[in-house]
């Protein structure tokens, strides 16, 4: 090969060295760009995503501080035990805050109408006709009403037997227990039925479960209503099981009828206590509160309870209307089934037509 060819030979190659080297830089230049670019926009990605993250994060509810008792109690205003200066119980907790016009509420004036004074209608006289006069409606009187409640009502036996009686009892049932656990389902087959509510007594060893004291604060005492309103839909009347203590306490009294009232429940003392605030209570919610009148079964005879019946029925028929207050005892059956004589001169009526 002459000189000039390979001079020319190796002027070739170089060139194709040199290309190859371009074509190599130009390739880590594009992917160099490219990692680049795609550095660039997964950060950008991941900008937004946080970003989009921080807005839709959920509001978690930070609970409220917990709240002493006697806060709680302030809160729902001066519960004093001055019965004749009544201060009025505003909410005390968010779950209360429909409760709530617990004083007793003022009746607004209606405004005065003028009266008319209409002339009497003109008769029209027809010869040879003469107009009777139209009888009076005849008045009916009444009977006085007497109420029997039955409390510690919590088996279907007993139902069944105080049912046998034919008599309208107002049957006070417990709410569930270990023991009793389908009250409210036995409550569904019945006309009319109460609640019997456990409340602290002064000398009792064997309370309930889930009996209120005064010791309960508004908020259990207000949870305990909701319960109640809950297994027992379309009950409307509580009356006490025990309750000595409870309802001989001002506060306790005024706090229990006022979450009552809110639930759509009245109150029916059993006066298990001459020192009972129920009636005091009563009025300063706004609530007429009825009270037992005769227990007739403190002894466990026929003849004893047909004398407290005698005792209801004249009550009954001097005030207009009674309450007595038994239980589901076979001496009280059987006392009510031998009773039509003497309830003859009353109306044995559910204690709800009292109210």
């Amino acid at each position: 090969m002459s000189k000039k060819k390979r001079k020319k030979h190796h002027e070739s190659d170089h060139h194709e060295t040199v290309l190859f080297r371009r074509s190599i830089i130009n390739i880590l230049l594009f992917l160099s760009l490219t990692l680049i670019l795609m550095s660039s926009a997964i950060l950008i990605y991941s900008i937004f995503e946080d970003k989009s993250k921080k807005a839709v994060k959920p509001h978690v509810p930070v609970a409220a501080p917990a709240v002493t008792s006697d806060a709680l109690i302030k809160k729902m205003g001066e519960i004093v035990t001055a019965e004749e200066k009544p201060e009025p119980m505003p909410s005390e907790s968010d779950d209360y805050e429909h409760a709530i016009e617990l004083i007793k509420p003022k009746v607004p004036e209606l405004p005065k109408k003028e009266v008319i004074e209409k002339l009497p209608p003109k008769t029209v006289v027809t010869p040879g006709v003469v107009e009777k006069p139209q009888p009076k409606p005849a008045i009916v009187h009444k009977k006085p009403q007497l109420a029997i409640v039955i409390d510690d009502v919590s088996t279907y036996t007993q139902v069944n037997n105080l049912k046998a009686t034919r008599i309208p009892l107002s049957l006070s049932i417990f709410p569930p227990t270990c023991n009793f656990p389908s009250t409210p389902k036995m409550a569904r087959g019945l006309d009319f039925y109460m609640i019997h509510l456990p409340l602290e007594a002064l000398n009792f060893n064997r309370p309930q479960e889930k009996t209120l004291t005064v010791e309960s604060t508004p908020v259990e005492i207000e949870g305990r209503v909701k319960e109640i309103r809950r297994l027992f839909p379309t009950a409307h009347i509580v009356n006490n099981h025990t309750g000595s203590k409870f309802t001989a306490d001002s506060r306790s009294m005024k706090i229990l009828l006022a979450a009552l009232k809110k639930y759509d429940f009245t109150f029916v003392d059993s006066r298990t206590t001459s020192k009972s605030k129920a009636k005091q209570a009563g009025d300063f919610v706004g609530m007429d509160v009825l009270s037992r009148d005769i227990f007739l079964d403190n002894i466990a005879d026929v003849n004893y309870i047909h004398g407290q019946l005698k005792k209801a029925v004249a009550l009954a028929k001097r005030n207009g209307k009674a309450v007595a207050i038994g239980h589901p005892r076979d001496s009280t059956i059987e006392a009510l089934r031998k009773s039509a004589s003497i309830l003859k001169d009353v109306e044995v009526v559910y204690i709800k037509e009292m109210l």
